[in-house]
């Protein structure tokens, strides 16, 4: 089964969003809505309506970046909590991380080095434990989704695919999970064992650029430097680079 993982209604009443899905040929949904998850029933009625599978989550915006949290049970704690941030108008790392671990469920970063939005880029390996990582990104860089990809293989994180919280795009990206999938318990436990799989559709106008990085030409400044800009007992493991990560 197609999922988008994080899939936010936005403006779109439940009817709307439902069909939107359903047209981009997605077999289910989390409809996650940024800092609130009560009330979601309407939208995972209309999913169902649909015969689409239809989960809950919610939306955790950080300084810099989003998290998205998904509850082993919605129908009770989860969506009686308070999800405005405890300080100011975003959440911590560890706010977010501790109330999830206290409900229960699975926790994941959305795109990390999608640099049209703030994104925490390489602070992403401070998110220890997280249990996913969208390594989709929602420009169309295929650079960014390569350092997302490297993130979440160091942070031992489930690939995920979706369409970033932004109902615009919806179905450009989703998440494989096993047909026989169907409960919310189910989900979270199939991202923490890390049983996903990413398919994303690229617009046959606006394709993402699949071209290696190339090296630049050398600059006069260059000369007595060693290649690479690194010291000269740096280039075999010498110095400056940290210990190697499986």
């Amino acid at each position: 089964m197609l999922i988008d993982l994080h899939a936010n209604p936005g403006d779109l009443d439940p009817q709307a969003f439902a069909k939107r899905v359903y047209d981009a040929g997605l077999g289910g949904a989390v409809v996650a809505r940024t800092h609130v998850a009560g009330d979601l029933t309407p939208w995972l009625s209309a999913l169902e309506d649909l015969d689409l599978a239809g989960f809950a989550g919610v939306t955790l915006e950080l300084e810099k970046g989003r998290l998205v949290f998904l509850p082993d049970d919605w129908e009770g704690e989860f969506a009686e909590t308070d999800w405005t941030p405890p300080e100011g108008n975003v959440w911590t790392w560890e706010d977010a991380k501790a109330k999830a671990d206290a409900i229960g469920g699975a926790l994941f970063a959305s795109h990390p080095y999608d640099r049209s939005s703030a994104a925490p880029a390489d602070a992403i390996y401070k998110f220890k434990d997280v249990d996913g990582v969208a390594v989709r990104s929602l420009a169309e860089r295929s650079g960014w989704d390569r350092l997302a990809e490297a993130a979440a293989r160091t942070l031992g994180a489930a690939f995920i695919g979706s369409s970033g919280g932004d109902p615009a795009r919806i179905g450009v990206a989703g998440t494989v999970v096993d047909d026989e999938i169907m409960t919310e318990p189910e989900l979270v436990q199939a991202i923490k064992d890390g049983l996903t799989f990413v398919i994303e559709f690229e617009p046959t106008d606006n394709r993402k650029d699949r071209d290696p990085p190339r090296p630049r030409a050398p600059r006069d400044d260059d000369r007595g430097r060693p290649r690479g800009g690194r010291d000269r007992d740096d280039r075999r493991g010498g110095r400056g680079r940290g210990p190697r990560r499986d």
